[in-house]
């Protein structure tokens, strides 16, 4: 991404989260991704939570736009 980044080709940051990690490691990966610098070349950041259904970790509390449970 940073070579296309430096050539003027933007891209886009996806994260899935609310599966099995925490509050501080969803953070780390938004700030570790570089998407919060105005001049890094991502034009979009796209979050999407977990669907647990149908899966292994169903049991997961499903995440929302506003989650503090501090898993």
């Amino acid at each position: 991404m940073r070579t296309a980044h430096r050539l003027g080709i933007g891209s886009s940051v996806t994260m899935m989260y609310g599966s099995v990690e925490s509050i501080e490691q969803r953070v780390e990966h938004l700030v570790g991704s570089g998407a919060t610098g105005r001049d890094s070349g991502f034009r979009a950041f796209i979050p999407w939570s977990f669907q647990p259904e149908g899966t292994h970790l169903g049991d997961v509390k499903r995440a929302s736009g506003f989650d503090t449970s501090g898993r």
